[in-house]
């Protein structure tokens, strides 16, 4: 179920097209086009190793987490005004939109267990800071992107006494 889940979020051609042109959170490394899709691949690739330690985090239930807010992100974006935020975003916040979006999305797939869609929903919100995390996942998605979002912007010196090191792309 998760996969197709995943799928629906990668899948439909407008959010494909936003995801690959929206930029990440402003400022930030990942502020330029296609910083959302830069940003979730990153914290998707940490939870994977997460995953291969801590067997008892599904690497998979992360990683569609991980896109329905890429998703929602790249949704609470408008194009047409210089990638403001939308009035539905500022309204509600990405991680609502996230979580709404999760919903229409499960339920279209039959026989989708209702408990699922809600721990994918929890990932999301606990990575946000909107819940705090209950679940493996959320713990690893929310450790993981704070530890992404710290390190790719290079905020802390390494213990060579270097900052501000570029990014390898």
């Amino acid at each position: 179920h998760l996969k197709q889940l995943a799928a629906a979020f990668v899948e439909g051609s407008d959010f494909a097209d936003a995801l690959r042109s929206a930029p990440g959170a402003r400022p930030g490394p990942y502020a330029r086009k296609g910083g959302i899709a830069d940003q979730v691949l990153s914290v998707a690739r940490l939870v994977g190793r997460l995953a291969e330690q801590y067997p008892s985090v599904d690497r998979d239930l992360c990683v569609t987490a991980l896109l329905a807010g890429g998703a929602a992100r790249a949704r609470a974006l408008d194009r047409n005004r210089s990638w403001e935020p939308t009035d539905e975003a500022r309204l509600v916040g990405e991680s609502v939109l996230a979580a709404q979006l999760i919903r229409e999305q499960s339920t279209r797939i039959s026989g989708f267990p209702a408990a699922l869609a809600q721990q994918v929903s929890h990932v999301v919100l606990a990575q946000d800071g909107v819940r705090p995390p209950q679940t493996a996942e959320a713990y690893a998605v929310q450790m993981a992107q704070t530890l992404d979002a710290e390190l790719a912007r290079g905020g802390l010196p390494s213990a060579r006494g270097e900052s501000k090191r570029p990014r390898r792309e």
